[in-house]
């Protein structure tokens, strides 16, 4: 996570997010929702729950469709950013102040496989997964989601689908209370220099 003023290295890291959410809530006749008013950080970096919960209710209080920038917010020393995959925390965010059914994530992969389906052929997707798998998977190193992203949708049971946007058509891998049934959850890789 980093902060600064707007002239900074987070402000520099966000405007293209924050242009292209604006775009596409234009193209979509959607309300644009400002990250930078929403996600509040404290003196410390540390995203401060509580404040931006009630940030987004407020500016989505009574708006049914609305596009928001992931991944940036604000701070007492200007605009902040989350670490790497943080669009999948501020996603997170956004399904518990709204109180949804489901969190939908949309990723260049159609869900969570045992092995980086980029590297090895025909590495099985799994199905389902419980919060807790889902976080210790993001923990042991599984970059398909963020390890923050997880508790807050257990602690409120919102039902996670992670999906790709290249073939939305395609099942996911749905992250709810009930654990995967799987022997093997991942594979890990033992990389030998030479």
């Amino acid at each position: 996570r980093q902060n600064a003023s707007s002239g900074s290295l987070a402000h520099c890291m966000s405007l293209g997010e924050e242009l292209s959410a604006k775009i596409m809530a234009s193209y979509l006749g959607f309300a644009h929702v400002e990250a930078a008013n929403a996600f509040w950080f404290d003196s410390s970096g540390k995203l401060d729950v509580k404040k931006t919960v009630a940030n987004l209710k407020s500016a989505t209080s009574g708006v049914r469709q609305a596009v928001i920038g992931g991944f940036y917010g604000s701070s007492e020393l200007g605009r902040a950013v989350f670490s790497r995959g943080g669009s999948d925390v501020s996603g997170t965010y956004c399904a518990v102040a709204t109180n949804s059914n489901l969190y939908l994530n949309c990723t260049d992969v159609c869900g969570v496989f045992v092995a980086d389906p980029s590297k090895v052929v025909d590495s099985r997707r799994l199905t389902e997964l419980s919060y807790d798998q889902m976080r210790r998977l993001s923990l042991a190193g599984a970059t398909v989601l963020h390890n923050q992203a997880v508790m807050p949708l257990a602690k409120y049971g919102i039902p996670l689908e992670i999906k790709s946007f290249y073939t939305p058509h395609k099942v996911g891998t749905l992250v709810t209370e009930r654990a995967a049934q799987n022997a093997v959850l991942s594979v890990t890789e033992k990389m030998q220099n030479g």
